[in-house]
């Protein structure tokens, strides 16, 4: 059973870490993990008395278990004796198991953010703050554009991260060059009108290594001005909650 388990895993991650190289996948939200048994986190610490776990977390695979250690994420058995590195795919839903919590363990400083490089959106009043890293062609990013929509009294800062094909890097070059930049980003992504071909000194391909650099790896990736980051679509009322300190 153990071994029938551990392949189970093994062809997961190996899977996961295929398409983790290729093209990118969508992230969607992600349930908060659960805390292991006691007896299985006594038995994991006892066999490694000098690693410093941080988290021993249970997963969807019954015997298998996430574990933290500093920024270093791995899946281990029950008795600690197999490590796995790598990400964790549910192949049936196309999602991406250990990015949410390897970008929790990767906090931005907010204040570092090169915000010049980001179309500045301004609704209300503008007192909250909010970075985005969007891909032009990405499905989910419309879909936040759209909750966008209901929230008020918040600076957005997008930075153009195309990550999915050619056919996006033009596209924000496109909005990038355009007069009114914002508009030109609201016009493809709510109301599905493409920018107008342009080109001009842009910051897109800084904008990819700075999002690659924080461990960006899809898109939309969300980040809080305390730091805190969080990917994949999200509807309004729990950005809302999220903006406020909710995980």
């Amino acid at each position: 059973m153990k071994t029938t388990r551990l392949k189970s895993l093994l062809a997961a991650i190996v899977m996961g870490t295929a398409l983790h190289a290729g093209p990118t996948l969508a992230q969607q939200p992600q349930a908060a993990s659960k805390a292991a048994d006691p007896s299985v986190i006594t038995a994991i610490k006892t066999a490694y008395p000098n690693t410093a776990f941080d988290q021993i977390n249970t997963t969807p695979i019954e015997g298998i278990y996430e574990v933290v250690m500093g920024k270093n994420i791995a899946y281990t058995d029950r008795t600690g004796q197999y490590f796995l590195f790598g990400n964790l795919f549910d192949m049936r839903t196309q999602t991406d198991l250990t990015q949410p919590k390897r970008l929790s363990l990767n906090k931005i400083d907010f204040n570092k953010l090169p915000l010049a490089d980001a179309i500045k959106t301004v609704k209300g009043k503008g007192e909250r703050q909010l970075v985005v890293f969007a891909d032009p062609n990405c499905v989910y990013c419309k879909r936040f554009e759209a909750e966008l929509e209901k929230v008020d009294n918040i600076t957005v800062y997008t930075y153009l991260m195309p990550i999915l094909s050619q056919d996006s890097i033009v596209k924000a070059k496109a909005i990038w060059c355009s007069k009114d930049q914002g508009k030109a980003w609201r016009s493809l992504m709510v109301d599905n009108v493409a920018p107008t071909a342009g080109d001009c000194e842009n910051p897109i391909e800084r904008n990819v290594t700075l999002g690659r650099g924080y461990g960006v790896n899809g898109t939309p990736t969300l980040v809080a001005t305390d730091g805190r980051m969080l990917p994949g679509y999200v509807a309004a009322d729990r950005l809302e909650a999220w903006l406020g300190g909710a995980q």
